[in-house]
């Protein structure tokens, strides 16, 4: 029985998850993966679009402080700024507390960074990244000998199961990353919310390591009741605020801050920045309940009987915290307990309207996709994130979108009747399945529901 494909818990999303199409269909293709190539000059014109763009002109002592900012990056890059500007996200303050981006890049230019990261190389990452959210990658870096050696030495320090030096190399200086969810949320908040982007990254770049996130209950659950729950039961440190407010403190695990001092000084090209390092580690320890560990990409907690990625719940969970948004995580292909596609929960344009209209919406549709053999088998599986259709020059529909996994810093297109049969699952507003999908809630809130059921947990 295939029990995850790179991090998605197949049997958790498949088999019990009630948040179901009700239309259905049996069409059965395979997806061979192959992208549309248009040139290179239609894919670099492509722009992500936030939402809530703020002013293009700079106002009263906005003036000093861009100064300041950009006389604090290299020169090459001030070019990056002024577009931010001109684009309107440098001012976008569509944030967590109502800072904008330019506040957020002063912050780290001015106020102490954690120990071992330079506020200068901190500042020039995240304007980068805000400037072309598609060089977010889930790539690892390799760990210097130096520091593998320490690691080596101390065990215990760096909660890795003691052995010899044969199986450190295998288990954390050749990691092959399964943070394709995690990366796939940081890039959502970077491409739709940049203010917030670079308030949590101002926060897990600080010297406290942890950025402060106000909630309302009901951006994780129904009532306060169930999010006390859900934040109890996912370990998360958390302050209640008033009558419906949340406070939660969102931390990378403890190893994190190694592998972003690596990267800040050993960053090969296509490798993960230090902000992707604190970023993925902060949403995939969110969504493991506190257990996931940076420097052999492992994780333990309960909802997962494998030790890598994060489960759709677990997914649920932390994008839910991370963005704000109560998405349904609705599944789409039906498999079945020998990892055999045996259908649909709903014909291929029914699912492409629930992807169109969260589009129209202005959201990313973050999708988990399978490959598979010539039976009919999964054999793989990915997170990639779709965020806009367009036509290719014969008329044809692709899906513009991001895959954290493929080392590039542009799009990737997929002919959308490609791409469609591929879709297990996608992450989708509620209001866009209201004419299709029976559920009450969230299906990953379901799924939580069905785990309480079985082991009589109040």
């Amino acid at each position: 029985m295939i029990n995850s494909i790179n991090g998605i818990n197949l049997n958790n999303i498949c088999l019990n998850s009630v948040s179901r199409v009700n239309n259905r269909a049996d069409a059965s293709l395979n997806f061979n993966g192959a992208a549309v190539l248009p040139s290179s000059n239609s894919l670099i014109a492509y722009k992500v679009n936030p939402t809530n763009l703020g002013r293009i002109t700079l106002l009263g002592n906005e003036q000093k402080v861009y100064s300041k900012v950009a006389s604090a990056l290299p020169r090459g890059q001030r070019g990056q700024l002024e577009s931010l500007l001109k684009s309107g996200i440098l001012l976008n303050s569509k944030s967590n507390d109502n800072s904008t981006v330019l506040d957020n890049l002063y912050k780290v230019l001015t106020e102490k960074r954690a120990a071992g990261l330079d506020s200068k190389i901190v500042l020039s990452e995240l304007v980068n990244t805000l400037n072309n959210p598609f060089v977010i990658t889930q790539k690892f870096g390799d760990i210097p000998n130096k520091e593998l050696k320490d690691i080596i030495n101390n065990p215990d320090m760096y909660q890795i199961q003691s052995g010899t030096s044969v199986n450190y190399d295998s288990k954390i200086k050749n990691v092959r990353s399964s943070a394709c969810v995690a990366a796939s949320i940081e890039f959502d908040l970077a491409s739709k919310q940049p203010a917030e982007f670079a308030r949590i990254a101002n926060g897990l770049t600080s010297e406290n390591i942890c950025a402060e996130k106000n909630l309302k209950a009901s951006d994780i659950a129904q009532n306060w009741v169930e999010a006390s729950w859900f934040l109890k039961e996912f370990k998360s440190e958390y302050k209640r605020n008033g009558w419906d407010g949340i406070t939660i403190n969102m931390r990378p695990d403890r190893n994190a801050i190694v592998r972003a001092r690596i990267q800040m000084t050993h960053k090969d090209p296509n490798e993960r920045s230090l902000i992707d390092v604190l970023m993925q580690s902060t949403f995939m320890n969110i969504g493991s309940q506190q257990t996931y560990n940076s420097l052999n990409d492992i994780r333990t907690g309960k909802y997962n009987p494998d030790n890598t990625g994060l489960t759709d719940i677990e997914k649920g969970f932390a994008e839910a915290v991370s963005t704000g948004k109560n998405k349904c995580s609705v599944t789409y292909q039906k498999i079945d307990d020998n990892g055999m596609i045996t259908g649909y929960e709903c014909d291929l344009q029914t699912m492409k309207k629930h992807i169109v209209r969260a589009l129209n919406l202005g959201e990313n549709v973050i999708i988990g996709y399978t490959q598979q053999d010539e039976t009919n088998k999964v054999i793989n599986g990915h997170e990639i994130t779709i965020v806009s259709l367009e036509k290719d020059k014969n008329g044809r529909e692709v899906f513009v979108c991001n895959d954290t996994d493929d080392e590039s810093d542009l799009p990737v297109k997929y002919y959308v009747d490609d791409l469609l049969p591929a879709i297990h699952h996608a992450g989708l507003p509620k209001q866009v399945l209201k004419d299709d999908v029976d559920f009450t809630k969230p299906s990953w809130h379901e799924v939580m529901d069905y785990y309480k059921s079985l082991n009589n947990v109040a």
